[in-house]
């Protein structure tokens, strides 16, 4: 019988291939970024990249008197492997931020607020656009299934 997620506990989502856990991700393949940047770029109105927000601003400035050395993993940040979403104007920052992990073959979705069924199906439909699988903790399956007890617990 499959355990049953309790969708209050979700503070962090991932996308991958496969199940994985933090000892063993060796059944994990790659995903596209081709695909990735094309649904952040498809559903704009949700996403906006790293690069556009003002800390991504700011980051681009330092970068330049930054060392040689330390530039690089900041300038991934910038390339297209992070992406914001839903602007608190009270908090002044993002509340959901994705990033896209080419070397740990995942991408990771962080909360700072309570996920809604909107927010599961938005990430469901990313993972399915890249020919992979939405989980919570890197082993619980996050499917149709799953989304419509979800729904049914919402209503």
């Amino acid at each position: 019988m499959k355990k049953k997620i309790d969708v209050k506990k979700i503070k962090e989502l991932y996308i991958a291939t496969d199940t994985f856990s933090v000892f063993d991700d060796s059944k994990l393949r790659d995903l596209n970024y081709k695909k990735w940047v094309e649904f952040v770029e498809k559903n704009s109105t949700y996403f906006t990249w790293y690069s556009e927000t003002e800390a991504g601003k700011k980051l681009a400035e330092s970068i330049k008197t930054m060392p040689l050395e330390k530039r690089k993993t900041y300038l991934d940040l910038l390339e297209k492997y992070r992406c914001e979403a839903e602007y608190d104007l009270k908090k002044k920052h993002y509340l959901i931020n994705v990033t896209f992990y080419e070397e740990l073959k995942y991408i990771s979705i962080s909360f700072e607020r309570k996920v809604t069924i909107n927010d599961l199906e938005m990430y469901y439909e990313m993972a399915k656009h890249l020919d992979a699988q939405l989980l919570f903790k890197g082993k619980n399956v996050i499917d149709k299934n799953v989304l419509e007890n979800f729904e049914q617990l919402d209503s």
